[in-house]
């Protein structure tokens, strides 16, 4: 066998690799409280259990505007199927979306890739730093899903065209263009006009735009999108919903951030692509070779990558505020690119098949001694010592075989073992002190059950002033001048845990009703109704959110 050519892997190895990464990401779901965005999503999905309307969000008791619904409708729809509205039920639609589009990454993409470049570039995806370390950590946040719909939204214009089943490509990627702007908003528009653009005129069909086959497809997007929209303004305002998301997809360009921003922008944000694409994106460094160059245009999948990749970005490239869950839904393109580069810049030289078998074999060792530092850490959590060990020997089985084996190219396949058996490890070791150290700051879970024995189980008000925003809209030449009304932000561990202590919605309101508890913000509840302070906590390093009881 050649050592320069990758194959698949043996059996035991693609059994381990599948179990691995799976317990790794569907296994420890609720170690961790939710944190970053995570609990204002989930607060949003209990809200629309709790109020039964599926149309408009709500945050607080109040109409939500930032987001549309399609995520909280999945989520809200497990925790109405299950009656279970924790950690583990928030974060499982992002951890599925995460798994789901690995599988059908390889599923479709060993139709016009070899099975061994399919598997290794799903692989890839899903062990890519970044992704498996920290996006399938917090993933009751929406990004894995829409990286999920985006990436099916790419997949179906290639794969369709590739058949030419035009009218199969147009109905559905713009079904998943619905999906995908009711998940995050308009950026789907973006990403279906720029990709159908590039690739029609790639292939040649560049008529096709102008085919009723087309514009049946813009009929469908309409029409879903239409349906939602009327349905929302029965009893709610549609106009201020659409302006505040065409504001919140336009608050990060050029016009708002200055020249500075966007030049600063320009030179990072590419770079920070390929750093959560890390190790993977390394392999881009053979696209030096002019002969690596050559094979990857000359496979249409590849070229689609490339071409989805280098057209898309652009809507990201000169924006300011580029987090790196935002570009979750490029990486399985560039990590497929990234792989056929390896591959083929590996099987010209043997001598560098053996330098990235070593640096892989140590990395997992140093991830191996990382692993052993809880020997010495001083912590007051709880720790599952026998399973640590379990996974510390494993690790260091992995790390061997690796390095054995790195004299061939196939080395990699126990490399992402390592990779998704240190995931383990994180989780057993790092995400439990994690949680110990928020336990001895400021503990959420903790202070909700703080607030529920405080009011005696009754239910709790959120008192303070509306904020008004005015996301104004021009279109066709005409401003639409909006006012939206929404409340200040609080923590949304707060009454997103304060529901699972008590079964109460933490609601809203700008004005005092008597007697009660009242939560807010000190200089609010001064001027708005006077009582006995039970609780003060400080909220966001700048204010004091306390909680009032008035008799």
């Amino acid at each position: 066998m050649s050592l320069t050519k990758l194959t698949l892997p043996s059996k035991w190895v693609l059994v381990s690799l599948i179990a691995a990464v799976t317990i790794a990401v569907l296994g420890f779901l609720d170690v961790v409280e939710l944190r970053a965005e995570e609990p204002r999503r989930a607060e949003i999905a209990l809200e629309m259990v709790q109020s039964a309307d599926a149309v408009a969000l709500k945050l607080n008791g109040e109409t939500y505007y930032n987001k549309p619904p399609l995520s909280t409708w999945i989520t809200a729809g497990l925790m109405k199927l299950t009656g279970n509205y924790g950690d583990t039920i928030a974060r499982l639609p992002g951890a599925i979306s995460f798994l789901l589009l690995g599988f059908l990454w390889f599923k479709i993409s060993k139709k016009y890739l070899a099975k061994e470049l399919a598997l290794l570039s799903a692989l890839g995806f899903l062990s890519a730093f970044n992704l498996l370390f920290y996006g399938a950590v917090n993933t009751a946040e929406i990004d894995l899903l829409y990286a999920l719909i985006v990436a099916l939204q790419g997949l179906s214009i290639f794969h369709f065209s590739n058949k030419e089943k035009y009218t199969a490509m147009f109905v559905v990627s713009y079904l998943l263009c619905a999906a995908g702007v009711l998940t995050k908003g308009l950026p789907s528009f973006a990403f279906q006009a720029i990709t159908l653009l590039i690739w029609c005129i790639a292939i040649k069909k560049f008529r096709l735009l102008f085919s009723w086959r087309h514009f049946l497809g813009i009929a469908v997007l309409f029409a879903i999108l239409g349906s939602y929209f009327y349905t929302y303004n029965i009893s709610n305002n549609a106009g201020d919903y659409l302006a505040n998301l065409f504001d919140q997809a336009s608050q990060k360009s050029v016009t708002q951030e200055g020249i500075s921003g966007t030049l600063n922008a320009f030179f990072t944000n590419p770079l920070k692509l390929l750093h959560i694409a890390l190790p993977w994106s390394l392999g881009l460094f053979f696209l030096a070779k002019k002969e690596v160059r050559n094979k990857l245009w000359n496979n249409p999948f590849l070229k689609f990558c490339v071409l989805f990749i280098g057209a898309n970005f652009i809507l990201y490239w000169i924006s300011s505020d580029v987090r790196d869950r935002y570009l979750y839904m490029f990486l399985p393109f560039i990590c497929t690119v990234s792989v056929f580069c390896l591959d083929e810049g590996f099987s010209l030289s043997k001598k560098r098949i053996r330098i990235a078998g070593l640096i892989c074999a140590s990395l997992i060792v140093l991830g191996a001694l990382g692993h052993t530092s809880v020997l010495f850490i001083q912590t007051d959590a709880v720790l599952s010592y026998p399973f640590i060990f379990l996974v510390g020997v494993l690790v260091l089985v992995s790390a061997y075989v690796t390095f054995k084996n790195s004299s061939s190219i196939n080395f990699m396949w126990t490399f992402i073992l390592g990779l998704f058996l240190l995931r383990l490890s994180f989780n057993l070791i790092a995400l439990p002190i994690t949680q110990e150290k928020i336990n001895k700051g400021k503990p959420y879970r903790e202070i909700a059950k703080e607030l529920a024995v405080l009011s005696n189980g009754e239910p709790i008000t959120f008192l303070g002033t509306h904020i008004k925003l005015h996301p104004d809209v021009a279109m066709f030449g005409v401003e639409e001048k909006v006012t939206i009304e929404i409340p200040p932000d609080i923590p949304f561990q707060i009454p997103y845990y304060y529901f699972l202590e008590t079964g109460n919605v933490l609601r809203f309101t700008d004005e005092g009703h008597g007697s009660g508890y009242y939560l807010g913000y000190s200089g609010h509840l001064a001027r708005k109704i006077a009582g006995d302070t039970l609780f003060q906590m400080r909220a966001f390093g700048t204010a004091d959110l306390q909680l009032i009881r008035v008799d």
